[in-house]
């Protein structure tokens, strides 16, 4: 439905020249939810605004299914536009792009609400400009206020409601002109946990009872695996890694998303394990080796720690586990530290392994360097 093809954008400053976005490639399928993920500052939130070309890139390709296809060419004013009607290339124009915003809804992690305007009016705001009637408004507001549970808060002020109320106001604006895709500009952000949980239930019912196309822009991985289906990782510009939520907390191919998913399962704590020596982490045997487990699939399912350790006379004492649920699939991980002869701990490495569980031994990095000097 959405395809991104080399889109570049750079912002040009007194201090410096800044490239946002570098040559990114990205596909979304109609009805999923797509997450972009990244530290401050990776592109993310310039990538996803080029999609409703609030910031127009300087090259690349926007194709949007219904709408048509844009092409910016660098040193060209404006970007070349062939509609989805077929009726022929010309350059955009104002009323193309309106018609591109009015079909692409918008949600902030500041909410962006009128303070002086009550909730009604708030929603009301986007429809006043469509041609409908007074009371063709007050329908779609009151449906819209219902689908997001506000019912009853109609004729409140933003000031009157707490951080996840006005986040729902924001989405019902947002859905004021039926969008067929909503991107979500770090929208939980400013909000806690328990609030943060209930949104992001409400963004995949809206998925599954309107077909809405979600793109969610976070720097949470927490995030990521509650709710998306796929997700691009993206660093300094570049889009770095993407593909199944699944696949990429099972096995992340670049730095920065094993980092992401570290940070979320709580292994990253290892470091903190080996910066305060913890005797949880130090070998006091010629054998022992310190691994990371991960459980993926049908071995998530099984007794493979009690069976191994019984199998092979080695003591497996576990450091940090985690265990997700990634669209019904088990996801486990840990770190544990296997103790015995260098025989017993290579054949329990070995019975892990066939079992279908992917080893990979861990060590301290302050350690490594003293041994490479």
């Amino acid at each position: 439905m959405i395809e991104l093809k080399n889109i570049s954008k750079t912002f040009v400053t007194k201090e410096a020249t800044v490239h946002a976005v570098k040559n990114a490639t990205l596909s979304i399928a109609e009805g999923e939810i797509y997450g972009v993920i990244g530290y401050s500052g990776a592109g993310k939130s310039t990538l996803v605004r080029c999609i409703n070309l609030l910031e127009v890139p300087e090259s690349g390709t926007l194709s949007i299914d219904g709408f048509g296809t844009v092409t910016m060419q660098p040193g060209k004013k404006k970007p070349d536009f062939e509609p989805a009607d077929g009726s022929g290339k010309r350059a955009l124009t104002e009323k193309d792009l309106q018609r591109l915003r009015k079909g692409i809804g918008m949600i902030f992690q500041h909410f962006n609400l009128l303070d002086r305007s009550t909730v009604f009016d708030n929603v009301a705001f986007p429809l006043k400009k469509s041609g409908k009637s007074k009371e063709e408004i007050r329908s779609k507001v009151a449906e819209l206020l219902n689908l997001v549970g506000l019912t009853e808060k109609a004729n409140s002020y933003p000031s009157e409601l707490s951080g996840g109320q006005k986040q729902r106001v924001a989405i019902a604006r947002a859905l004021a002109n039926e969008p067929k895709i909503l991107l979500s500009d770090e929208a939980t952000s400013a909000l806690d946990p328990d609030v943060t949980e209930s949104i992001l239930k409400l963004l995949k019912e809206l998925n599954r009872k309107l077909g809405l196309t979600i793109v969610l822009i976070t720097h949470e991985m927490a995030v990521i695996k509650e709710i998306c289906n796929e997700v691009a990782v993206m660093e300094n510009g570049e889009i770095v890694e993407t593909g199944h939520v699944y696949d990429v907390f099972n096995l992340p191919t670049s730095d920065i998303a094993t980092s992401f998913v570290e940070s979320s399962s709580g292994l990253k704590r290892i470091d903190k394990l080996f910066a305060g020596r913890s005797p949880l982490v130090q070998k006091t045997e010629a054998g022992d080796v310190l691994v990371r487990l991960v459980f993926a699939g049908p071995s998530a399912d099984e007794a493979l720690i009690t069976e191994t350790a019984k199998e092979t006379g080695c003591r497996v004492n576990i450091v940090l586990a985690n265990i997700d649920l990634l669209e019904e699939k088990p996801l486990g991980s840990m770190i544990v530290m296997i103790k015995g002869t260098k025989e017993q701990t290579a054949a329990a490495v070995k019975k892990l392994k066939d079992s279908g569980v992917r080893v990979e031994e861990v060590a301290d990095d302050d350690v490594r360097k003293e041994e490479e000097q």
